[in-house]
């Protein structure tokens, strides 16, 4: 829970690498190394180095549905709505799209740019074409980037190749990232440069391509043209932004790079194994405004942003998870200005009728004041939409409403079982006085005696 900083749920299920039986050790936990939420946020996908990528129902604490793959997970993607589609970026083979409701598992095709020779692999999809995959906002799209520099685009329903997109220079694309309208694309590059794409919404005439008409649209392509190599420039999906993210000085590899909810800064985590150092930047001219840096030799795994309030959250090699956020200083007078602060303690003397009861006038209140009733209820159970995580251009789907808390569930206290204890026939009355015994509780024994006379 963001509020309270607690644990609000545990989903317990990913686990070590399953063994040549199929079966699974239990009680040893797997690395997780991705993340996706559900626009609504009632469901949840994780991707794990145990080969698996789990959905999970969040207010119910439950698995929905697994799949398993053919290697480890370093990145996964989910649609905003159902049926659910993911994309799931892997260690030693090619990205996966994942169709959650029947489990079935496609290959992206691959495009490998060598030299001046363009070949495309089509369905067939090797080892060697290890990429980061990122569905788009609405999830009808797909998007891969590649060695040497590419970006590709897909259609999640035919599967198909709607646009290929050369970077400007032949580097590896390392990691992605969406703002959260979807409208600008964060691509973070093996040449230490973060650069900016618009996405556009695709045309209708545009058709996909499948294994031959892509190979044969690519050979009439230019060659070493950036942009689009499919489509004209205006009607590409993707348009480079001539500002890019970078430091100049030292030429720090970046792990992770983010929006701010306002699209207003950019941040990118260093890669670095002892170094915990976020870079912030303006998005519109580029330049580097601050530098946070954390407490230690730990390095930055991942870094996001919080969707409606000025909150940094970074997490460290260790599980450390740091939270930046402004201080602000409380400057009273702001808010009534008659209000004095003072450096030290002084005497205070009373005015003569300071405390005198005087009755105020009543002031005149007007016709459009008078209209109001003031025996009416007023309703504190509904609760208002928040507009902060909606969007007009699309409808929230009916009968589930989005998931903006958990109910707070009582764990209870473990109680260790008592004896049975008669505290009748402690107090004992002779000729001496009045005897009384104390017993310690948990056990049977008297621990003191006491006579009163």
């Amino acid at each position: 829970d963001f509020e309270t900083r607690g644990v609000a749920k545990v989903l317990p299920g990913h686990s070590v690498q399953a063994a040549a039986d199929g079966s699974r050790p239990t009680g040893i936990a797997a690395t997780i190394t991705s993340l996706a939420w559900s626009r609504n946020g009632r469901h949840l996908l994780s991707g794990s180095l145990d080969k698996r990528v789990m959905l999970w129902d969040v207010l119910l604490g439950e698995q929905v549905c697994e799949v398993s793959l053919a290697s480890g997970v370093t990145r996964v993607s989910l649609s905003p709505r159902k049926p659910y589609t993911a994309v799931a970026s892997l260690i030693t083979t090619a990205p996966v799209l994942i169709d959650l409701d029947s489990k079935a598992v496609t290959p992206l095709a691959s495009i490998d740019f060598k030299g001046g020779d363009r070949s495309c692999t089509g369905p067939e999809v090797t080892n060697m074409a290890t990429g980061v995959a990122l569905l788009s906002k609405s999830g009808s799209e797909a998007l891969l980037g590649q060695l040497r520099g590419i970006i590709t685009i897909y259609d999640t329903a035919t599967h198909k190749v709607l646009d290929v997109v050369k970077l400007p220079a032949p580097v590896k694309v390392m990691s992605m990232s969406l703002s959260r309208q979807g409208k600008l694309l964060l691509t973070n590059c093996s040449d230490k440069v973060v650069r900016m794409y618009e996405v556009k919404q695709r045309s209708a005439d545009m058709q996909g391509l499948d294994g031959q008409q892509l190979k044969a649209a690519l050979a009439n392509a230019e060659v070493g043209g950036t942009g689009s190599l499919l489509h004209s420039q205006d009607a590409s999906i993707l348009q480079l932004s001539p500002i890019t993210f970078h430091n100049a000085v030292e030429r720090n590899p970046w792990r992770s790079v983010v929006f701010s909810g306002d699209l207003e800064w950019v941040v990118g985590a260093v890669a670095s194994k002892s170094d915990h150092r976020l870079y912030v930047w303006n998005r519109y001219y580029g330049k580097l405004e601050k530098i946070l840096e954390g407490v230690g030799d730990q390095s930055a795994v991942d870094v996001a942003w919080h969707p409606c309030k000025p909150v940094l959250v970074s997490l460290s090699g260790t599980g450390r998870v740091y939270i930046w956020a402004q201080v602000h200083n409380e400057y009273w007078s702001a808010f009534a200005p008659d209000f004095q602060e003072l450096d030290e303690n002084v005497e205070y003397v009373e005015q003569e009728d300071e405390f005198d009861i005087n009755q105020k006038p009543v002031a005149n209140k007007s016709n459009a004041d008078d209209t109001g009733n003031e025996d009416e209820q007023v309703d504190v159970v509904t609760r208002e939409k928040v507009v902060v995580f909606s969007s007009d251009e699309e409808d929230d789907q009916a009968g589930e409403e989005p998931l903006h808390w958990l109910p707070a569930v009582s764990t209870g206290f473990l109680l260790r079982p008592m004896h049975m204890l008669q505290f009748n026939s402690a107090i004992e009355h002779n000729s001496k006085g009045c005897k009384l015994q104390v017993w310690q509780c948990g056990s049977a024994s008297c621990c003191s005696t006491k006579t009163i006379w």
